[in-house]
């Protein structure tokens, strides 16, 4: 079975009896002269097309068959299972399965099946569809695009107060953070095991049977994980839109969700679509180095709010301490407790679809954390600069440059001085940053202090303790520990006269007092 619970145990094997059956398909027996491999633990690798996933299968003897699906298969698609002490490989299809068995200890047998037939769909994400008899209808959800480059609407969970949602291509299904759980009226029943950024396993909490709300869309009968790690009031990933296509419009700022195909037209560049683990949309990009193009897949991730992310593995893979030009350091976070260190570095050029973007900052992971998952992805920094098309149902991915691609990244390296974060100098610092120094009043009687201190920007609220803020971009600062962002307003002269600060999904404003 799959360790995330993506893929099915006990609960989905009656199920699949009563499929296999009606549909004529065999259920396996010891008379079928399978192949045969040995394994004396039940922790199983498989390398799934270009992915290799470590540890994410466990051998169960009991459940015959225990199935393995695998998404997305197009073309030939090479899937091998390893276990501690053999293997097998098999040539995948679409629309095949492909049956073995793994003996256990030299005793068990386990009987397994390759499947690239769609995942047994959970019903419990269908919605209600009050436009059930149009089926050409689709629905607009509209969001905002906040300073910190990620996604947010409005929605209800159980009947509550306005939540602040955020949009999570990266993530499976429905998140509740403690600001959100304080308007919620839920009963926690169990535990779940997640997974954030890096691979890193984390408990949450689970709740089932709820009602969510979404402009005119409703679905009532879902799961929710509560973590107390988020900063918004909660997330939402893919599952709400399994098997639809999901159009995201940054021009308009709206999300429009097709049930059915709809005509694309040529201004958009088409792109195969790989649901890794069922669950993270991954497509191909090229890089230049500068030295070397390098051809691989990434993860469309909106709920991260950077450019690029590679992991350790990926950055020695292809050398990019070396060929790229490393300008600064950074931290990275998802909804675990860890944090990956990271080299800031320039890649002089991507290609998304055939659409060509350059000088983009990138986040090269450091080799600390050598337990984590693979992972490469591209976060909403880079996404917002295409309209996007994601195809679930038929696994594609549709790329279209909009009004925002000529904006600056949040790091860019011709901004704000950035030999202050490369040579580490507190006077090129304290020069660089000597325009923020003052006193913010924000409303409430409430004041923000920003001084520079050994060349590092700090703030404080009220005079409590002091935080650095963390240079991103022109005027664009972050406070990372607790994930604020905080924008400076510039006037034309150079002066800067306020600022907003930005968290969980809101802003509030702060005019800068005369000294």
């Amino acid at each position: 079975m799959r360790n995330n619970g993506l893929l099915s145990k006990g609960a989905w094997y009656n199920y699949i009896l009563i499929v296999c059956l009606f549909a004529g398909i065999p259920i396996l027996n010891a008379q079928n002269h399978l192949p045969i491999i040995k394994a004396n633990s039940t922790s199983v690798n498989v390398q799934d097309g270009p992915f290799f996933e470590r540890e994410i299968w466990n051998l169960s003897p009991e459940i015959k068959p225990d199935v393995y699906y695998v998404q997305g298969v197009k073309d030939n698609r090479k899937v091998t299972f390893y276990t501690d002490i053999d293997s097998i490989a098999f040539n995948v299809k679409e629309g095949k399965y492909y049956d073995f068995i793994v003996l256990l200890n030299n005793k068990d047998s386990c009987y397994t099946r390759l499947s690239t037939e769609p995942f047994p769909k959970d019903n419990r994400w269908n919605r209600i569809d009050k436009y059930a008899n149009i089926k050409s209808k689709p629905d607009t959800i509209p969001f905002l695009l906040q300073s910190d480059n990620r996604i947010y609407f409005t929605g209800k969970l159980n009947s509550s107060e306005n939540l602040v949602f955020g949009f999570d291509t990266g993530a499976t299904g429905i998140t509740l953070f403690p600001s959100g759980l304080k308007k919620v009226n839920m009963k926690f029943d169990g535990n779940s095991q997640g997974t954030s950024f890096g691979g890193i396993s984390h408990n949450e909490y689970s709740s089932q049977g709820n009602k969510l709300q979404i402009a005119d869309l409703i679905w009532e009968n879902l799961p929710v994980a509560y973590n107390e790690n988020g900063i918004m009031d909660g997330l939402l990933g893919f599952r709400i839109f399994q098997d639809e296509i999901v159009e995201i419009d940054y021009d308009k700022k709206i999300l429009v969700i097709h049930k059915s195909e709809f005509g694309i037209d040529g201004t958009y560049s088409k792109s195969n679509m790989i649901m890794r683990r069922g669950t993270m949309p991954y497509f191909k990009v090229i890089l230049d180095t500068g030295e070397k193009e390098i051809t691989d897949w990434v993860c469309l991730d909106t709920g991260s709010s950077g450019t690029i992310n590679f992991d350790s593995e990926f950055t020695k893979r292809y050398d990019l301490e070396t060929s790229l030009e490393i300008v600064g350091e950074s931290n990275s976070r998802g909804l675990g407790p860890n944090t990956v260190k990271n080299h800031v570095a320039i890649l002089p050029k991507i290609w998304v679809g055939n659409f060509e973007v350059t000088q983009i900052p990138v986040y090269l992971a450091q080799p600390n954390h050598n337990d984590f998952e693979s992972f490469q992805l591209i976060g909403n920094d880079l996404l917002k600069k295409f309209n996007t098309i994601i195809d679930y149902r038929n696994n594609y991915i549709y790329f279209r440059p909009n009004s925002l691609m000529g904006k600056r990244f949040s790091y860019n390296r011709t901004d704000n001085n950035f030999a202050s974060i490369k040579e580490g100098s507190a006077e090129i610092g304290r020069k660089a940053f000597e325009k923020y120094i003052g006193i913010y009043e924000m409303g409430n009687r409430s004041s923000i202090n920003i001084t520079v201190e050994n060349g590092k920007l700090m703030g404080s609220m009220n005079n409590s303790k002091k935080l650095e803020l963390i240079e991103k971009g022109k005027n664009l600062f972050e406070i990372e520990d607790i994930e604020i962002i905080v924008l400076f307003k510039e006037e034309v002269t150079g002066s800067i006269i306020g600022l907003t600060i930005s968290q969980n999904g809101l802003e509030n404003y702060g005019h800068k007092a005369k000294l």
